[in-house]
């Protein structure tokens, strides 16, 4: 026998329509029999006449009376926009059952899919375009503020004897305009991306043990940030340009190499887009003492003005040795350590994860090889500090 239904939604009374919610299941409760089941013509009459079908974002209870013959069964959720379907109780809990399977996969799916996207690992690279455009950008703003340390320096030339010379106010220009400004840029992005490698501080600064959790060495080799790709760009290019300024100004051969080696370990960052872990300290943090090198650089190749600021001189040559002991002679050691342990652990289990491409394979051998040769230079460096240091300490009249 057909069975004539309505509907109670919200507390008013809806007739059955075929089509209605057929894509979104919703909760249902059923009822026995009716005393009553009220005709065509007194729904049409009803206070409270359908007027629009209830838009699909709102979840509601919706309570179906039934009129047959038979016993009431139980029944199920219904379909968003096509009608009521009463199944049986076996055939619900079947239903139930793989509505459940069905949402807890989904459900791991959807988790799974926030944990890669946390991570970020094997994210694309940039664009090569991408970074010519950047490139482009970058090293044009560092020639126009050349240009503009310039022209300042030339309009105050009359200030001190030593800017009467063109050489002179250029040399300034490019250690204050460029090297100094930039390496601003790139400490203090670094100083902010900061939390990315604190675990190696908590471990060694304030005594945390097992902060940095040897078989986590994936996040830190392939783990990638956006803000350390923007750094890595950055550091590219002004090592392009700082290179070039090497050469023309004839800074050394030894100057020459680091400045390149530098600017193609960098390239790992960006080309092959891995090690942005290890890359906020080598390529950023590390860069602190940089910047006060940047403004002594001016004293050592400007003629007579550690004379006439002697104070100055050796104020910024003392932050500088001490910046530079505590980066490159304390901190550098340490995030070398750990680069060449979970390069280590990364050949030992290549053959297990499919992040280890042959390219990067090469990148990390050669990585390794200039952080060794890199490691040898700092030490060079050192010497050269204790050397120039003493000798200026000794001018001063303080040793």
């Amino acid at each position: 026998m057909e069975q004539e239904r309505f509907w109670y939604i919200s507390g008013k009374r809806l007739t059955y329509h075929p089509n209605f919610l057929d894509n979104i299941r919703l909760p249902i409760h059923v009822w026995g029999q009716p005393e009553r089941v009220p005709r065509k013509e007194e729904l049409a009459r009803s206070r409270h006449p359908i007027k629009s079908i209830p838009t699909p974002s709102i979840l509601v209870a919706i309570e179906i009376m039934c009129k047959t013959t038979k016993t009431t069964t139980t029944a199920t959720a219904v379909s968003a926009s096509t009608g009521c379907e009463v199944l049986s109780s076996g055939q619900l809990l079947s239903h139930e059952s793989s509505s459940s399977h069905a949402r807890s996969s989904k459900a791991t799916v959807h988790t799974a899919s926030q944990e890669d996207s946390k991570n970020q690992i094997d994210e694309p690279p940039p664009s090569r375009l991408y970074v010519a455009i950047s490139g482009l950008v970058i090293l044009g703003g560092m020639m126009a503020s050349e240009m503009l340390w310039r022209c300042i320096l030339e309009n105050v030339q009359h200030a001190h004897p030593i800017l009467e010379q063109q050489v002179n106010r250029h040399i300034l220009a490019r250690h204050l305009g460029v090297d100094t400004l930039s390496i601003c840029i790139i400490a203090i992005s670094g100083w902010r991306a900061r939390s990315i490698v604190w675990n190696v501080m908590e471990e060694w600064v304030y005594g945390k043990r097992h902060a940095v959790v040897p078989a986590d060495y994936k996040n830190r080799l392939f783990k990638t940030h956006p803000k350390v790709t923007q750094i890595a760009i950055f550091f590219f290019w002004y090592q392009v340009k700082n290179s070039y300024d090497t050469f023309v100004w004839n800074d050394g051969t030894v100057y020459l190499c680091h400045h390149i080696l530098a600017m193609v370990s960098s390239w790992a960052v960006i080309g092959p887009h891995f090690v942005h872990y290890y890359a906020v300290f080598f390529l950023s943090i590390c860069e602190t003492s940089t910047i006060f090198l940047c403004i002594l650089s001016n004293f050592v190749d400007v003629p007579g003005l550690s004379n006439a600021f002697p104070l100055t001189n050796v104020v910024v040559g003392t932050i500088f040795a001490t910046l530079f002991i505590l980066f490159r002679c304390v901190a550098w050691p340490l995030f070398t350590h750990h680069f060449f342990e979970d390069t280590k652990l990364a050949f030992g289990e290549m053959d297990n994860t499919r992040m280890m491409t042959p390219e990067r394979q090469w990148w990390l051998k050669f990585l390794r090889f200039t952080l060794t040769l890199l490691s040898f230079m700092q030490v060079l460096f050192l010497y050269q500090i204790v050397m120039i240091g003493s000798h200026e300490l000794a001018r001063a009249g303080l040793i």
